[in-house]
């Protein structure tokens, strides 16, 4: 019983955490293209009480962590996968 169990946990845990990687990093540049587009629209009227700008640097703050989560993600799969 143990046997089918490990195969079933190998199975499922295949990929190693690289499709959320991916995922992740689709998301992120996702965020930072709108980001920057709102940027580019709203930098005109450059100042704290402009809202879509703030919006602006929020999506790309957003993407950066976005990113760096899912290459930590992706760093800490392909160790755990050395190891074992």
């Amino acid at each position: 019983m143990e046997d089918r169990t490990t195969a079933v946990n190998q199975a499922a845990g295949k990929d190693n955490g690289q499709h959320f990687s991916k995922a992740t990093e689709i998301i992120a540049w996702v965020l930072l293209g709108i980001g920057f587009i709102l940027f580019a629209l709203y930098v005109s009227d450059f100042r704290d009480s402009n809202l879509g700008l703030m919006v602006a640097i929020g999506f790309v703050i957003a993407g950066m962590q976005v990113y760096g989560i899912g290459t930590f993600v992706h760093l800490l799969s392909n160790k755990t996968s050395k190891s074992d």
